[in-house]
Formats: C-alpha cells, sequence, structure tokens
C-alpha cells in the first residue's frame, strides 16, 4: 500500500493565506455599500440609476477614469479609448505588480530546482510526470 505524506508547514500556510484572503473579503464587503452582485454593466448602471448615483444626459457618454480632473460633467465619445495600463496610476501599479509577482515565482521555481539539484541529487531527476497529486504504482 502506498501512502501519500501530507506536510504540516505548507498546509498551515496555506490555510493561514486563505484565512486572510476571506478576512479581507469580508471586511471589504461589510465597508462597501453594495448595490449589485452582478458583474454586468448593464445591471450595474440601472442600479446606479436607480440610487441616483448616476444620472443620464442624451448622446453623452461618461467619463474615463484618467479624466477625473476634468470639469464639465460627461464628454463626448472619443474615436480610440485610451489603453488600461495609461488610465490611471494606481492601474499601472497593480499591472506591475502582476508581472512582479510573475517574475518572482519563477525565479523561486527556478531556485528551488537550482538547490534540489545541488544538493538533492540522489532523489532522482524532475520530469513533468514525476508532478502528480497521485502516485502512479495503484
Amino acid at each position: 500500500m502506498v501512502g501519500v505524506d501530507i506536510i504540516g508547514l505548507p498546509s498551515l500556510f496555506l490555510g493561514v493565506a486563505l484565512l486572510l484572503q476571506v478576512t479581507i473579503a469580508l471586511l471589504g464587503m461589510r465597508a462597501a455599500k453594495i448595490l449589485t452582485w452582478s458583474s454586468s454593466p448593464f445591471d450595474l448602471t440601472v442600479a446606479l440609476a436607480h440610487h441616483a448615483q448616476l444620472t443620464s444626459v442624451p448622446f453623452w457618454c461618461m467619463r474615463g477614469v484618467s479624466d477625473l480632473d476634468v470639469d464639465g460633467g460627461p464628454a463626448r465619445p472619443s474615436e480610440a479609448p485610451p489603453s488600461a495600463r495609461n488610465a490611471h496610476p494606481s492601474i499601472r501599479k497593480i499591472i506591475n505588480s502582476l508581472w512582479g509577482l510573475v517574475v518572482t515565482c519563477a525565479g523561486w521555481g527556478a531556485l528551488v530546482l537550482y538547490i534540489r539539484d545541488k544538493y538533492f541529487s540522489d532523489l532522482g531527476t524532475i520530469t513533468w510526470k514525476s508532478w502528480s497529486f497521485f502516485p502512479d504504482d495503484l
């Protein structure tokens, strides 16, 4: 019979990370007044109009987040919308953070493989088949 070992420390880290994510989500839900749970822009527009947070001006469109400092209400539609990266500095920070996370994870994986090959080479080589949650000889 082949047994499966579960290492306690990574499981503990996963549990703590999930608990923190749930806590942040619940605190955010508690702090914000949620008008609708729908992800549809049409439902969101109706909810905002219903709660008088959005007023309609015929033949005009809403301003983008890059035009927050411009006065004058709604604007005429532009020919081509700006990219999301250039729309607002906070969006640029989020995109850069996500790419930084990708590079960090790739570097972490390379470091783990280097340490394993240098100090634990007697365990054999790592192949795509070795990355499985279930043993092959059941």
